[in-house]
């Protein structure tokens, strides 16, 4: 059977097979909205991915603390203060991080990470601005 046609748990990537660009729509004789439908498809696997064990999932923990760190200032200048302090010992003489522990490394087996700024644009702001 196609997966098209099975329940949402065996076609999980199929949402994801797409651009999302809208050709697909434009060419649609009776002009189906798919981007549409692949879209609130899209919604559905994360709904599932996300609830009980599902939440879990790294990627959604991860998201979950960045809403948190980026829904409140003071968490936010904290967290760069704290990510400055945990760069150190990753960062070469030329300001760059070329290998990162555990399972980020596999980002820096591919690419190289620049090293944080010494200051925000929030605190150069406040500096130029005062």
């Amino acid at each position: 059977m196609t997966p098209q046609l099975q329940q949402m748990e065996s076609a999980r990537s199929l949402p994801y097979a797409s651009s999302l660009c809208g050709a697909c729509y434009e060419v649609c004789p009776v002009k189906i909205n798919i981007p549409e439908v692949l879209i609130h498809l899209r919604n559905k696997v994360v709904e599932r991915e996300t609830r009980g064990l599902g939440a879990l999932n790294p990627e959604a923990v991860a998201m979950k603390i960045m809403a948190s760190i980026f829904g409140s200032e003071r968490r936010l200048r904290a967290a760069q203060r704290l990510g400055r302090m945990a760069e150190r010992p990753l960062v070469n003489r030329e300001g760059w991080i070329t290998w990162l522990p555990g399972f980020a490394g596999g980002w820096t087996k591919v690419r190289d990470l620049h090293e944080m700024p010494k200051e925000t644009f929030r605190e150069w702001w406040e500096k130029r601005n005062g």
